[in-house]
């Protein structure tokens, strides 16, 4: 059972991916709260008396490292099987979810004994047509250890957040947090959560609490992006939200930057996605080029962008209209917003 305190740095490479537990530290180094750590460790202990296998190589071979030639094309059968489903799950993506829960049947009424790479890439084809509901009830079946995963806990707290539980969404991916140190997908995923919640108080003209809420999703977005400079998806976020804050200083244009560069080396090493050319597009609509976002929105389109990264996309471009001293971008910024807006509607 691997424990880490809070605060105390990055966790390194070589452990980082593995799940942990983590406590807090007083000002003078010792635990805050031992008693809650130890009940932790020792509901993790218990866990870990059911003799689960975990590591994929057991998990995918039976009887392993006492193995026969036959497990050899065992192996092989299920290997192929996973990429056969892989590609069926890319073709339904563009039928919806009814196709993908077709392929999903496919895979047996127990998806607790399911491949988890599998299940894992359903995971994100629910993602790709905005079935929220149908991702919550996937990570409930999948298998006791795919659950606890940072992926899986992650991509629940994004499904709850666009059900409009954010409250749940908020305390799941804070609890990635907690026990897996910073990362850029869980800040970025808490930068969404708080984004909304300041959007709704927003519209419904609760000055004070949306002020709170923006500076909330800001930092948020802030720890993601030092998380990892490399990752510019919470790094353009920051930036949007900063613009639409208002801000003017020194950082903010440093940020600008730095966000701009991260996405153009993502773009020049090769292979880039939707969401490199997306980023490009709103650092185009914040330095009021209209050139050049016409370009990026060309790009992103080109990708073969799903419904939900276009509509994400769309909003925050509209954000950026109502920014403070638009002026005249306000016109071409909403064309460009109505072009992903329809595309998402096809």
């Amino acid at each position: 059972v691997l424990t880490f305190a809070n605060g105390v740095g990055r966790l390194p490479f070589d452990v980082a991916p593995l799940r942990g537990i983590a406590y807090d530290l007083t000002a003078d180094g010792v635990p805050a709260d031992a008693a809650r750590a130890i009940s932790v460790i020792a509901e993790r202990l218990k866990i870990a008396k059911q003799q689960d296998a975990d590591s994929p190589v057991y998990q995918l071979v039976p009887g392993y490292p006492d193995t026969a030639k036959r497990d050899t094309q065992t192996f092989r059968d299920q290997a192929r099987h996973v990429e056969q489903t892989r590609r069926a799950l890319s073709v339904a993506s563009g039928s919806g979810a009814d196709a993908i829960g077709a392929v999903v049947r496919t895979l047996g009424s127990d998806l607790a004994v399911a491949d988890p790479d599998i299940l894992v890439s359903v995971l994100f084809a629910y993602r790709a047509v905005k079935a929220w509901q149908a991702m919550v009830d996937l990570v409930g079946q999948m298998p006791r250890t795919l659950q606890e995963t940072a992926v899986a806990q992650e991509q629940l707290a994004l499904a709850l957040n666009r059900l409009g539980r954010d409250i749940e969404a908020q305390s799941v991916i804070e609890s990635v947090i907690a026990e897996r140190g910073p990362s850029s997908e869980s800040y970025g995923i808490l930068g969404r959560i708080m984004k909304d919640r300041w959007l709704q108080a927003h519209q419904t003209a609760n000055v004070d609490l949306a002020k709170g809420l923006l500076n909330k999703a800001i930092d948020a977005y802030r720890h993601g992006f030092e998380a990892d400079w490399r990752d510019h998806y919470p790094g353009v976020n920051l930036v949007t939200l900063m613009t639409i804050r208002g801000d003017t200083d020194a950082e903010y244009h440093r940020l600008v930057q730095v966000v701009r560069y991260a996405a153009e080396r993502k773009v020049a090493a090769g292979k880039p996605d939707y969401w490199d050319y997306a980023t490009l597009l709103e650092l185009a609509v914040i330095a009021g080029d209209e050139a050049g976002a016409q370009e990026a929105l060309s790009s992103a389109l080109a990708a073969g962008p799903s419904a939900m990264e276009r509509e994400t996309t769309a909003r925050n471009l509209r954000m950026l209209r109502n920014a403070p001293g638009r002026g005249d971008w306000a016109g071409w910024t909403e064309e460009f917003a109505l072009v992903l807006s329809r595309s998402s509607l096809r």
